[in-house]
């Protein structure tokens, strides 16, 4: 049977409080407590964008190619597969690994594993 994750509690906060509730507080206009009851803000959401925890940078794992390079192994995929080659998925990763190094990317001795093929592959 299929789950529906079903939210169980509604934010009552835009970005735009955080924002608001934020800048109070660094101007030191009002204390934590005092921006969470105005700006209906959780204080541990408060505390967790002042401190860097979460909201200020980029989810999940580090990338070890840049768009371009990605971009391009999927260009010479494709291109093997136009000309009948078969590409299986340890085709892929062999080829992701020769890409990596030739461009001097720091992998594992045993290349790109295969939670890197899958997520890649969903792309």
């Amino acid at each position: 049977m299929v789950r529906n994750y079903v939210r169980k509690r509604v934010q009552t906060y835009s970005n735009v409080d955080i924002g608001e509730a934020i800048k109070s507080i660094k101007d030191d206009k009002m204390t934590i407590n005092e921006a969470s009851a105005k700006y209906n803000v959780p204080i541990s959401t408060l505390y967790n964008r002042l401190s860097g925890h979460n909201g200020s940078s980029l989810r999940g794992g580090t990338t070890i190619l840049s768009k371009e390079e990605e971009s391009h192994l999927v260009y010479v995929i494709k291109t093997m597969q136009d000309y009948n080659h078969p590409v299986s998925n340890s085709n892929v990763r062999t080829i992701a690994r020769r890409c990596t190094t030739e461009l001097k990317k720091d992998i594992p001795d045993n290349g790109p594993g295969k939670d890197w093929f899958y997520g890649f592959m969903r792309r």
